[in-house]
């Protein structure tokens, strides 16, 4: 009668005992996207046997992003897993998952920027009025959810050479007479602004006349330049 006891005595898994994050830890991936690998965790017995059907609860702990396809209980290898989305602003993001009466873990997955999708002009239009006048584009490229992209190559072009030159740091030279659009490009992402130098229509002395009573006197003239209408 002792020996059949033994034998009637539970074997299966006890109260869950550690919860271990067995995939998905310490990846890199760009903001607003998931990652390459699902988050997954174990949930184990005071044995190390796995624990089928524990709940387990999945929290962002920071950066943001959002949670999707979760596993709300363990398999019968005691696993659960999430796909995660990371938050949209670079840096560190983070993912809780708990069972009640462990202590919780964490995920880690940093966010780095995306592609250049808009490049930012510092003015969108300038009029300069003489050969050789200049002015200066500042250029600052983001991608789509606004993160700055310091290092990115921006390349300058202007659409007529004879009217107005742009230098590789955003410089425009005035070389003519016109409008020129200048156009800042990085990788896919354009964005452009105006150069007019306006034709001279006319040039207005004032005053018109003057008379002189004797040799050494002077009078003093002014000119306006307006440009054709």
């Amino acid at each position: 009668l002792t020996t059949a006891a033994a034998c009637n005595e539970s074997t299966g898994p006890g109260a869950p005992a550690t919860l271990e994050l067995l995939e998905g830890a310490d990846q890199t991936a760009t903001v607003g996207t998931v990652p390459e690998n699902r988050i997954a965790v174990r949930v184990r017995d005071a044995r190390g046997l796995p624990i089928r059907g524990e709940t387990v609860t999945w929290t962002i702990g920071g950066g943001g992003g959002t949670i999707m396809n979760a596993d709300t209980r363990t398999d019968v290898l005691g696993v659960a897993e999430v796909t995660w989305r990371l938050g949209t602003a670079v840096g560190d993001n983070s993912l809780l998952p708990t069972v009640d009466g462990l202590p919780p873990i964490s995920a880690t997955a940093p966010a780095t920027a995306g592609a250049a999708a808009n490049v930012n002009l510092s003015r969108d239009s300038v009029v300069l009025l003489l050969v050789g006048d200049t002015a200066h584009f500042g250029a600052s490229v983001t991608d789509a959810f606004g993160n700055p992209l310091d290092a990115t190559t921006v390349n300058w072009s202007s659409s007529d050479e004879g009217i107005a030159t742009v230098s590789g740091q955003g410089v425009v030279t005035v070389t003519g007479r016109g409008t020129a659009t200048i156009t800042a490009r990085s990788s896919t992402a354009t964005s452009t602004a105006r150069v007019r130098v306006p034709l001279i229509g006319s040039v207005i002395v004032t005053p018109d006349s003057a008379a002189v009573a004797s040799v050494g006197d002077t009078v003093a003239f002014t000119a306006a330049v307006t440009d054709e209408a």
